[in-house]
């Protein structure tokens, strides 16, 4: 039974990743049609796309810590019992 609920975990959390992959891909395509990324020189996309993986990077830096500081609340309420 453990077993089995294991597989469901990691079968889900592959999910996750598969739809988020997705997610980037569709992204970074629209981001690349309308920059017009194809026309660029290769040292210029290059330049391009190491941008905008900063910026992705620093987004989802601020999505991990808004969410480490909404956990951290939550978990303060729910031990001072507060409804």
């Amino acid at each position: 039974m453990g077993e089995n609920k294991q597989r469901k975990d990691t079968g889900s959390r592959f999910h996750i990743h598969r739809r988020a992959l997705g997610w980037m891909q569709k992204i970074y395509y629209r981001y690349s049609v309308e920059t017009g990324i194809c026309v660029l020189e290769w040292w210029e996309s290059v330049l391009v796309n190491i941008y905008f993986l900063l910026l992705l990077s620093s987004l989802i830096k601020q999505i991990v810590r808004i969410g480490i500081y909404l956990a951290d609340t939550l978990m303060k309420w729910h031990f001072l019992g507060r409804p």
